[in-house]
C-alpha cells in the first residue's frame, strides 16, 4: 500500500484518490465482516475439532483474528485492480487483467491456503467482497 498509493497518485491524481478511498472502505468492511462472520482459521479448527491432522505453524500463520473473509485476498484485489486500472491503456486493459490480475489473485489465494492461514472459501469470500 505504501508503494502503490504514491505510484497510482503520480500517474493519475483522480484515480489515486479513488484508490485511497476504495482501500480504506475495503479494509473497514473487511474488519466488520470478520466481526460478524467470525470464521475459524485452519489451526483453530484442527484444535477445536480434535482431528488427527498435523499442521506446521510458522510466524506467517500466527494470526489472532478471525479468517472470514481473507483480508489479504481482499486487499490484493483492490490494489492490483486499481494499479492496473491506472496504468493500463484502454486497448491493453483486458489483456492486462487476464495476464496479470487473475494470476496474481490465484497466487494470493493459493499462498494463503498453502500456509494454512485460511480455508479456500475464506479466500474466495475475500475476493468476492472486494468486488
Amino acid at each position: 500500500f505504501i508503494f502503490f498509493f504514491p505510484l497510482i497518485f503520480a500517474v493519475n491524481k483522480y484515480k489515486g484518490i479513488k484508490f485511497l478511498t476504495t482501500f480504506i472502505v475495503s479494509e473497514w468492511m473487511n474488519q466488520v465482516f470478520k466481526w460478524i462472520l467470525h470464521g475459524d482459521r485452519p489451526y483453530w479448527w484442527v484444535k477445536e475439532a480434535r482431528q488427527d491432522i498435523a499442521l506446521k505453524e510458522t510466524f506467517l500463520t500466527c494470526e489472532t483474528g478471525p479468517g472470514l473473509p481473507s483480508g489479504h485476498c481482499q486487499a490484493s484485489f483492490v490494489v492490483w485492480y486499481c494499479l492496473l486500472d491506472a496504468l493500463a491503456r484502454d486497448k491493453t486493459r483486458t489483456i492486462a487483467f487476464v495476464v496479470i490480475f487473475l494470476p496474481m489473485q490465484v497466487l494470493m489465494m493459493c499462498s494463503r491456503i498453502f500456509i494454512s492461514a485460511h480455508f479456500p472459501h475464506q479466500c474466495l469470500f475475500g475476493f468476492l467482497f472486494a468486488l
